[in-house]
């Protein structure tokens, strides 16, 4: 079944918003994996990932890191972290 909408790629807004661009978008990530990254994968009970990325020096002191969490109620909603 068709949804009775579309969204515009990412080539045309600019940004990651369907959960599909962020898929690939974290396969991406993965790909070029920097030392400073740590990606956790849970899944939702439809089936869909939820990811957790981490970007921090393991080797600095835990103490004195700055953490900031983000998140969207719904992965099609950008407007909650932008």
């Amino acid at each position: 079944m068709q949804p009775p909408f579309t969204y515009p790629s990412v080539e045309e807004h600019g940004y990651h918003v369907t959960p599909d661009e962020i898929d690939r978008l974290v396969e991406e990530m993965q790909a070029i994996r920097p030392p400073s990254l740590s990606i956790d994968t849970f899944q939702q009970y439809t089936g869909r990932n939820v990811y957790a990325l981490t970007f921090t020096d393991p080797a600095s002191d835990p103490e004195s890191k700055h953490r900031l969490f983000v998140s969207r109620p719904h992965a099609h909603e950008p407007a909650g972290v932008a």
